[in-house]
């Protein structure tokens, strides 16, 4: 049902062949399919014709309407000819998937379970992209650690300058402050304090592999994060999960197949 949500299908008879035909719109185009053998629907059933309703005329017999949460209306289009949901003419009906419904005074029975699902042959192969959310994240949380690991050794690097340059400010302050000489003896040490903290600074700089790791990292993501359809398989590119989803409403950005979780 979720991929159907959103969805209009009509329902009619098929000229030539009096099968029941079901019809959606689906990326601009007015596609089809067929219920039934030859000559199982009546011609008490209206013509769904697939011209008109491309064209934006509702022509068909009646229409099953499937709103954003997967809710059913079932409408009558004809006037002249019927729909019975439950033995009662309807004009417009909240119905569910599992009902039978009848079309035309014929009542000729029409099961919305197989509508449905005729319905979403139409839409063409989806293809679940829920692992793509893992491929993000894993991928998202390696930036992130990086990025904390580099800041802490900036942060390192830093702390040796403060204490080296600092013990200079200190010891200008307590003589203003005539705290004593006494004070200049900390100096050397807190010299000597910045000096070991921007060794090991320097130290840890100089074995961090940051820039191997994210170049690895992003061949691998580049490898991971890509369209699950075997006939693309693109790059998706560096647009988190969420994005991509809301962005191109569950479709692949080239090949335009159908995503589903």
């Amino acid at each position: 049902m979720e991929r159907l949500k959103g969805k209009t299908i009509f329902m009619g008879r098929e000229s030539g062949t009096d099968r029941l035909m079901v019809l959606m719109i689906t990326d601009g185009k007015a596609k089809a399919t067929a219920i039934g053998g030859m000559g199982s629907v009546s011609h008490r059933v209206s013509r769904c014709l697939p011209q008109d309703i491309a064209a934006g005329k509702e022509t068909a017999h009646a229409k099953l309407e499937v709103d954003s949460r997967g809710n059913l209306t079932l409408t009558n289009l004809k006037q002249t000819n019927i729909t019975y949901v439950k033995g009662t003419g309807i004009a417009s009906k909240r119905v569910t998937p599992d009902q039978v419904v009848e079309l035309g005074y014929d009542r000729h029975p029409v099961s919305l379970r197989e509508v449905l699902d005729s319905a979403r042959t139409l839409l063409g192969k989806a293809y679940n992209i829920r692992h793509l959310e893992r491929v993000w994240n894993d991928f998202h949380d390696k930036n992130l650690n990086r990025q904390k690991r580099q800041r802490r050794l900036g942060l390192y690097a830093s702390a040796g300058m403060l204490f080296t340059f600092g013990g200079g400010a200190i010891i200008g302050l307590a003589k203003q402050l005539n705290l004593g000489e006494g004070v200049e003896q900390v100096m050397p040490v807190l010299t000597a304090i910045g000096g070991v903290v921007f060794l090991v600074s320097f130290y840890l700089r100089s074995k961090d592999k940051s820039i191997e790791e994210a170049d690895r990292d992003l061949e691998t993501f580049q490898g991971k994060y890509v369209c699950p359809n075997p006939e693309c398989r693109k790059f998706l590119g560096q647009t988190s999960y969420k994005l991509l989803k809301r962005n191109y409403n569950m479709k692949c950005p080239y090949c335009k197949c159908d995503y589903v979780e």
